[in-house]
Formats: structure tokens, C-alpha cells, sequence
């Protein structure tokens, strides 16, 4: 329940942030570009404009760990990835790891 979490306990901290590689914006640009092909019979972004948002303007791979705390002092624990450029803060969400699942 969201309503227990202990909001001052949440700790956020930064494990790694990296330049994206062309060579993983190429693959994370196909990937989508098919899923969104498959979803919508007709992609709404072509390839090169998926690329371009995973790769040009300084983007970053940003991957940070997650420890909220209740108050029964159980605790969840995540890792999630995600991509932040020069001018947005959420290009892409890669997805989350849950490390512990106390409440």
C-alpha cells in the first residue's frame, strides 16, 4: 500500500550513467520501430526518429536504485533503467529488477 511508505526513508541511489552507445540506440530503435509496427499496423515514428531520441542530444543511460520503507519497516528494493537527454528527463523506460518485495 502506497499509503505506508515512510516518503523521508525513500532513498534513491545512482548506480551508473553512461553515454549511449550508436550501436545500442540502433537495436533499442529496430525493437521499437517493430513493436510499434506490430501494434499500430503502421509505425507512428520511422526507424532513423527512434534513433535519433535513443542517440542524438547527449543521451544518457541512467540506472538507480529504489528502497522505499514502510511503516512496518519492510522494505522494497529496485533497480530501474531508463534514458534522460539534454532536454527531456524521460526518453525511455528500460524496465525495473526487483531485488526485495517486503510489503
Amino acid at each position: 500500500d502506497v499509503a505506508t511508505i515512510i516518503k523521508d526513508k525513500t532513498k534513491v541511489e545512482i548506480l551508473d550513467i553512461s553515454p549511449v552507445s550508436k550501436v545500442y540506440a540502433e537495436s533499442l530503435a529496430r525493437m521499437d520501430y517493430e513493436k510499434d509496427k506490430a501494434k499500430n499496423k503502421v509505425a507512428i515514428l520511422d526507424k532513423k526518429s527512434y534513433f535519433d531520441s535513443y542517440y542524438e542530444n547527449q543521451v544518457k543511460s541512467i540506472v538507480a536504485k529504489y528502497t522505499y520503507i514502510n511503516k512496518d519497516k519492510e522494505k522494497d528494493i529496485f533497480i530501474a533503467s531508463s534514458f534522460m537527454n539534454a532536454d527531456e528527463c524521460s526518453v525511455r523506460f528500460n524496465g525495473y529488477i526487483t531485488l526485495s518485495r517486503e510489503f
